[in-house]
Order: C-alpha cells, then structure tokens, then sequence
C-alpha cells in the first residue's frame, strides 16, 4: 500500500502543473516552485531568431549566495523558453552573431530585472552597427591559449561618454594579425582604444599611442564602417 501511494505521489508530483493567464501571456509554475520561462525577443518590431539568451539572476535585492544562470536558443518566430527557475529577480542578456543587435546587459543602463511569474516576457533590443579593430601582430605580442604571455594584456575595445569601457570580441586570426569586432550604439560618439600591459601600441601613422589614449570614433548603421588598425609592439626597455 505505502509503495502504491508513493508512486501516485510521483505521478503527480510530475504531471500536476498550473497555467497561469497573466494579462493574456503565459507562464508555467511547478507545484515545487519551478516557474518556466517564456519569452519573446524583438528588435524593430521583428522577431530575432537564433539568438542566444542568458536568464541571470540579479543581485539587486542582496549578495547571492551563489550564481545561477541559464541558456536558451530564440525559435524562427523570436521564442524561447527557460524552464525550472526559482522565483527572484533576473537579468536577460542577448546576442546573436552577424545581427547587429545591442546586448541589453551591455548597452542599457540600468538594465531591466524581471520577476516570476511574469507571464511571456517581451525582450525589445535596439539595433546597433558593428566597429572592427584589427590589431596588426608581425611579432606575436598578443596572448593565446596556447600562447600564453606572462605579464602581457591586450584588450581592444570602445569607451563610452560615461567612461565604461566594453571590450570587442576577437573574430578571427591570421599570420600578420587578429581581427576583433564589437556592436555598439550607431551614431553615437565612442573612444576606440587598446588597453596593453607589457606591451606598445602603434597607431596606422606609426605613432605610439599613450597610456589610456583612445581615437574617437563613431559607428554608422547600416555600412560597412572604417576599421581601425593598430600594430603591437614590443615595449622600448
């Protein structure tokens, strides 16, 4: 008898879930307190497909006693859902390669929390433009994984009006150099820079560049914008 009832336990412990209507959008609760995720991410009014979502969980009520974050892959119709979420506050980050869309958890200040349940979450993301830095390395300044450099750092990337500096994601290598990319707010003034320890920084005219110097620059939608070129080298003793 106790094993038969155990087992109708089970049974629904697994199968019994609420659907909860909240302004006409959906939201799935677990009786155990799992809620699912459902969400819809748009950019121009228009759905944005195969994007990666991150579902983070904010630290704005308090200290986190620890991390918590799950994936998920945007649908054709710009739908994803993230299923056993405990109940708290969450940031939402978006990317989604070749897209040209501005990650909210990068861009958006401050950025937006959610809080289960919360019925279809609507993600609206604003389209940016793509900055390419290609940073010329005749010497093999720059380190890799399999190339580690003790005592060197590059990270090339833009500064903002308001001083934050957001670093560009490297896209490809050759034998002379890297070609790194960033999305950033189209026509909006920004500093290209390149933060080195242990090594120099060359501009395209085959000036030094000084410590926390940078180039302004700005991004325009919809072309191809300049790249700026940098060259490595190594520090005059």
């Amino acid at each position: 008898m106790s094993e038969s009832r155990g087992n109708r336990s089970a049974v629904v412990r697994n199968r019994i879930v609420f659907r909860l209507a909240i302004s006409g959008f959906l939201c799935t609760f677990n009786v155990w307190g799992a809620f699912d995720l459902n969400g819809l991410v748009l950019v121009s009014n228009k759905p944005v497909q195969k994007a990666i979502v991150g579902v983070h969980r904010s630290s704005i009520d308090g200290p986190l006693a620890a991390t918590e974050s799950h994936f998920a892959v945007t649908d054709a119709e710009g739908r994803f859902q993230v299923a056993g979420l405990n109940n708290g506050p969450f940031v939402i980050c978006v990317t989604a390669a070749g897209q040209e869309i501005l990650d909210p958890c990068e861009w958006t200040r401050p950025m937006p929390i959610y809080r289960l349940p919360s019925g279809t979450v609507q993600v609206t993301v604003q389209k940016g433009a793509t900055l390419r830095i290609r940073l010329d390395d005749p010497e093999r300044l720059l380190p890799t994984a399999t190339r580690p450099r003790t005592g060197v750092a590059v990270e090339p990337g833009v500064r903002t009006p308001d001083k934050e500096f957001h670093r560009a994601a490297l896209r490809s290598s050759d034998r002379t150099g890297h070609n790194f990319e960033i999305v950033v707010p189209a026509e909006v003034g920004l500093e290209s820079r390149v933060d080195v320890l242990g090594v120099q920084v060359i501009d395209e005219v085959g000036f030094p560049v000084p410590k926390g110097v940078g180039a302004p620059t700005t991004a325009h939608g919809g072309q191809l914008n300049k790249t700026q070129t940098y060259r490595l080298a190594p520090l005059k003793r």
